[in-house]
């Protein structure tokens, strides 16, 4: 589950999109050619890796690999978002009595969020609703 690492790691969770079988023959055949997989008669092995994997292996570390692009390619967008909400001074950064920054929105004040990149990647559908939810409940039980 080393496709997890990063993503689990982070304060929030942003869903890769939908990885398509085309998506992975493409990523694949780019695989192969850019020499960071190469194929071993009908096995297939990761460049500077000993192990030798099935066809269907292959493809599972390819769909893995590039939903972690997909999801570094969201955060990046969603980080730049963020700043430009920022720099434009629709929203404000403001530091509560705990210590920990907030935001809030310019044109109202009554909303207030803790996590502006979060709050981001929600309007642009990358990150779900019932993910903080579930991980709260999580916290809670702990």
């Amino acid at each position: 589950s080393a496709a997890l690492g990063p993503r689990a790691r982070m304060g929030y969770t942003v869903a890769p999109p939908h990885v398509s079988d085309d998506d992975v023959a493409k990523g694949a055949e780019t695989a192969l050619k850019d020499g960071t997989w190469k194929k071993e008669g009908d096995q297939y092995k990761e460049k500077g890796g000993s192990v030798a994997v099935s066809k269907k292996d292959f493809h599972k570390a390819v769909k893995a690999q590039l939903e972690v692009d997909a999801v570094k390619k969201r955060k990046k967008k969603i980080k730049k978002e963020a700043e430009a909400l920022l720099s434009s001074g629709a929203w404000k950064s403001a530091e509560g009595k705990n210590g920990k920054s907030y935001y809030y929105n310019k044109n109202d004040k009554s909303e207030v969020i803790w996590d502006l990149e979060e709050h981001v990647g929600k309007e642009l559908g990358y990150v779900s609703k019932k993910d903080k939810k579930e991980k709260k409940e999580k916290k809670d039980k702990e």
